[in-house]
């Protein structure tokens, strides 16, 4: 019972640069999972992908404009279509 108990606490701790690298979406972060599940356990490589994980993201961030996305509804027809708002959007997005 209590290896379990000590396993649901070590694990988060040990996979928090692979959390904090998801969380922060940085790019590769399978490489760093990897790198993190087969070689965190030396404390050097686990610092080591911390450091990775808090550095610089990828820029793909979510953002209040990139969040919204365009509906495409379908007709009556069985056409698809856009609605009125999405194509404002679309048109604001080729004037920048």
């Amino acid at each position: 019972m209590t290896s379990v108990f000590a396993i649901c606490l070590v694990m988060p701790a040990y996979l928090l640069p692979t959390l904090i690298a998801r969380w922060r979406r940085i790019d590769g972060l399978g490489s760093l999972f990897a790198i993190n599940l087969l070689f965190g356990w030396t404390l050097v490589i686990w610092l080591g992908c911390l450091v990775l994980a808090c550095g610089q993201t990828s820029g793909r961030r979510a953002t209040a404009s990139s969040t919204s996305r365009i509906r495409i509804e379908p007709t009556m027809l069985g056409l698809y279509s856009v609605t009125p708002r999405a194509m404002a959007r679309i048109s604001q997005r080729r004037l920048r």
